[in-house]
């Protein structure tokens, strides 16, 4: 029998930027960049799908060095070696990296 779930998952995601640049994008990209690669690599029997990678309102903490994500505890974190560029940031509108697009909502 085929089942699904749909999981809410936050990331924050830190790094250095300009002052003046809206680093939503940024986040944004670099979000979508991890998961395409953590797909590539990922073998089980499981289909997965990013649904939506929205900011959360008020989740820029650029101001504040007191912010509940950054001093949250993390489930899963990557730090980058010394040294490593940003490199290979995909457009937004990147699509899946592998197999169908499939309805979640759908029977099958």
């Amino acid at each position: 029998m085929k089942k699904g779930i749909t999981l809410m998952v936050r990331v924050y995601v830190e790094g250095d930027d300009d002052p003046a640049h809206d680093f939503t994008q940024v986040g944004t990209q670099v979000t979508t960049q991890m998961f395409q690669t953590a797909f590539k690599s990922f073998t089980a029997p499981y289909t997965f799908q990013v649904l939506k990678i929205t900011p959360v309102e008020g989740g820029d903490d650029d101001s504040s060095d007191d912010s509940d994500a950054a001093q949250a505890t993390p489930l899963l974190q990557y730090t980058p070696p010394a040294g490593a560029q940003p490199g290979g940031i995909p457009s937004p509108q990147a699509g899946p990296t592998t197999g169908p697009k499939r309805n979640p909502g759908s029977q099958g």
